[in-house]
């Protein structure tokens, strides 16, 4: 398949020393996978294994990670000199966000905004117990989510310009925010940058 040739000189550039844009994390392995569309077009998932890559813990905290936080920004950044406008993430919905009858995207767009790289991971589980602790915290997380999900139904429906305009929308600070972030862990059902 023409797919897999591409996939193979893409894979040796990336591996190649001397001539990869990943710098000093070349590939050292992968495992991949071709897919195609209903109307036939392939297209590849890959999982790349890199050399010198960061081996921390996977943690939300702030502040945390910090190797893998400089590994993405070598990797992942753009010139934004080099953009006409500034660059946002954007997300267009179609029938595969809806499968199976569901009323919320399943990949969790739109997503919340945020003026750093940063690790979400996993949103954690309500304590458990009868105690008056475990229960505050449950009450906590709780309105943690509300809060979350009136911001993510605000951008679903709304147009913000920035993120002051977004926080301002909200009544939020940066801090605030950064707080959200950190205690909801943004209810991810996986880790992810």
């Amino acid at each position: 398949m023409y797919i897999n040739r591409i996939f193979d000189v893409i894979m040796n550039v990336l591996a190649d020393r001397n001539c990869s844009p990943f710098r000093q994390y070349v590939i050292r392995n992968y495992f991949k996978r071709v897919e195609f569309q209903q109307r036939g077009s392939a297209h590849v998932h890959v999982i790349l294994w890199l050399e010198e890559a960061p081996d921390e813990e996977l943690t939300g905290e702030e502040g945390a990670m910090p190797k893998t936080l400089e590994m993405v920004a070598q990797l992942l950044t753009l010139d934004t000199t080099l953009l006409r406008r500034p660059r946002t993430q954007t997300h267009q919905h179609t029938h595969t966000c809806y499968k199976r009858g569901r009323t919320k995207c399943r990949f969790g767009a739109p997503f919340m905004p945020s003026d750093e790289t940063r690790i979400v991971v996993p949103f954690p589980p309500a304590p458990e117990g009868d105690d008056a602790e475990s229960e505050r915290e449950r009450q906590r997380l709780k309105a943690l989510k509300k809060k979350y999900d009136e911001m993510h139904e605000g951008l679903e429906s709304g147009n913000f310009e920035d993120l002051a305009s977004f926080l301002r929308a909200f009544g939020l600070s940066r801090r605030d925010l950064r707080a959200l972030w950190q205690d909801l862990r943004a209810q991810a059902r996986h880790g992810r940058v």
